[in-house]
């Protein structure tokens, strides 16, 4: 029997490393040209991946809000609904403070703030976030309840069709992708790729921060050498369909609810805010200085004052009737939007998409019979609450 030679046992080794170098090269492009495909495109897969998770974990952080900013006593004192600002120096943590109040912001996706890894898109860049001035935390809008209005809007690049509802988005998340001509992405220490200071136009093509009117973003493609960008955003009725899911939402309404009237009735029914008189009563808005600062009750009224009216007769008197009761002023409670979702812009201008029935006539004219639930229900949340008020007694006066 004849042995190879080793000259032919070299090269037999020889050609069956090629094949396996051939065969591993095929593997790698059949693999690349499946990310690379259309069907399924695993890199869009792993960036929609990471963008889905981000959402998640805001929409959760807004709706969490309350139990997320605990005062000393661990109580509840803030109201549900806002959202972090970004990070702007590259260290996964949200900013304490960014910009005024109502101007909408851009930064990195603060993943240490949401409980998250860094998460990255298929061409391993980290997140990037921008949050409208309507809902931010600090500095916080004057109002944010389930008619809040998001300030960003998105549009396809290619056809220019708005993409976001009437209401705007809350906030954007953006896969940046691969830098286009250009951009120019330095080098940095952070654990996100680049450096840190927030020079957004290296990673995103649309948008201009900070701004407190509408600002225009763009829906990319991935392979586009023009806008690469891949964005989801979140709305305000995805924000407040989660808030409103708490099983303590309608309890803190009604609480809030209690406890102003409670204030303003100790406090002997003040001057209203804004007060229009309307024969023998004035309709307006509840006073900040009848509520203690520093409460739960007062934070909440200034982030839904516009969905709280306050009558008071004068001088004062039992002038109105409520529920079939005497008072001497009253809080009525719009509740939500029929058909629910915000309002819209020109909606937020009608009184009469906010208050009914006998309730919508007292507040335009003045006739003074009010009619309502006595605490507002999730079961019916469009329907008005009124509550009555009474004069505090004089002194030495009979109960």
């Amino acid at each position: 029997m004849k042995h190879a030679s080793p000259s032919r046992r070299r090269q037999r080794g020889a050609a069956l490393l090629v094949s396996l170098l051939i065969l591993l090269l095929a593997a790698m492009s059949i693999f690349f040209g499946q990310v690379d495909g259309a069907t399924p495109p695993a890199r869009e897969y792993a960036t929609r991946t990471a963008l889905a998770q981000a959402r998640e974990a805001l929409i959760g952080f807004a709706a969490s809000y309350p139990e997320r900013h605990l005062d000393s006593h661990d109580e509840l004192r803030q109201v549900a609904g806002f959202l972090p600002c970004p990070d702007t120096n590259n260290d996964g943590k949200a900013e304490l403070y960014c910009d005024k109040a109502g101007m909408s912001v851009i930064g990195r996706l603060p993943w240490r703030t949401l409980d998250l890894p860094d998460l990255r898109d298929a061409d391993y860049e980290c997140l990037w976030y921008a949050v409208s001035g309507s809902f931010k935390n600090n500095a916080k809008p004057k109002l944010l309840n389930w008619d809040s209005a998001g300030q960003l809007r998105v549009v396809d690049a290619g056809s220019g069709a708005v993409l976001t509802e009437e209401d705007g988005a809350a906030a954007v998340i953006f896969a940046p992708g691969r830098p286009l001509a250009g951009q120019q992405r330095r080098a940095g220490t952070g654990i996100c790729p680049g450096e840190q200071g927030n020079d957004y136009a290296s990673y995103l093509e649309s948008g201009s921060f900070p701004d407190s009117s509408t600002v225009t973003l763009r829906q990319g493609a991935r392979d586009d050498l023009q806008i690469n960008d891949r964005l989801v955003w979140i709305t305000p009725r995805d924000i407040f369909t989660r808030v409103r899911a708490r099983s303590d939402f309608a309890a803190q309404i009604n609480l809030s609810l209690v406890r102003i009237s409670e204030r303003l009735q100790a406090a002997g029914l003040p001057q209203l805010d804004d007060a229009l008189a309307q024969g023998a009563k004035q309709v307006g808005a509840v006073p900040d200085e009848a509520l203690a600062s520093g409460t739960r009750y007062r934070e909440w009224k200034e982030k839904w004052n516009d969905q709280l009216r306050y009558l008071v007769c004068t001088p004062a008197q039992d002038c109105l009737t409520v529920n079939g009761e005497h008072c001497a002023a009253a809080i009525v409670f719009a509740g939500e939007r029929s058909g629910g979702g915000p309002r819209s812009a020109l909606e937020r201008t009608q009184l009469g998409s906010y208050f009914e029935g006998e309730n919508l006539t007292a507040l335009g004219t003045p006739a003074t019979t009010l009619a309502g639930a006595g605490a507002w229900d999730s079961a019916q949340p469009s329907a008005d609450v009124a509550l009555c008020l009474r004069a505090a007694a004089p002194p030495g006066a009979r109960p």
